[in-house]
């Protein structure tokens, strides 16, 4: 499984990445550099099947993870969306401590607003993606529609509209046609 952490800048990104996959992260990374790890899935019940069968070699689960570059209000998501459209899950760190040598880029330490910042900055990529496909979808019905074309068209505002109206990552409730 490919794991993108994702989180604002100070946030612990870079030490709970290093707490999963034992790879030290350089103070010198460059803007918009992603880092990657493999992280071991530890399960005993390896240890104890492997116990019993006597292979040649052990081997455990591992997850992928990747280091996204920081997330800032109003900055260029392309550098972290690349990462996190191509992963199969979103781990986002948010700080909740508070430290004397860690200062914080908005001067205070606040869970619910750097969450907030986060979730808009998801909401705003996921606007973006939909924009896109409703623009290649216009283009598309130029030279004629399909049924289908048509249905994802309805579905994409249907959402887009839900999104805009609401402005939070609410589920929304759709068809299994839609959902296709």
């Amino acid at each position: 499984m490919k794991v993108a952490l994702l989180g604002l800048e100070k946030s612990g990104k870079k030490t709970f990445f290093t707490l999963l996959t034992g790879r030290d992260v350089s103070a010198g990374l460059k803007e918009g550099e992603c880092v990657e790890g493999i992280a071991p899935v530890r399960d005993p019940r390896v240890d104890v099947l492997a116990g019993i069968c006597k292979p040649e070699r052990k081997k455990y689960a591992e997850n992928l993870i990747v280091l996204c570059p920081d997330m800032k209000e109003g900055s260029d998501k392309k550098l972290w969306m690349e990462t996190a459209r191509k992963s199969d899950l979103l781990c986002a760190v948010i700080r909740a401590f508070t430290s004397d040598q860690v200062y914080h880029p908005s001067g205070s330490v606040d869970f619910a607003r750097d969450q907030k910042v986060i979730e808009s900055e998801l909401l705003l990529s996921d606007l973006m993606l939909l924009e896109t496909r409703l623009d290649r979808l216009g283009k598309e019905k130029r030279a004629g529609q399909t049924p289908k074309q048509a249905l994802e068209e309805k579905t994409l505002l249907r959402i887009k509209e839900h999104l805009e109206k609401e402005m939070r990552p609410v589920p929304i409730e759709l068809d299994p046609q839609e959902q296709e």
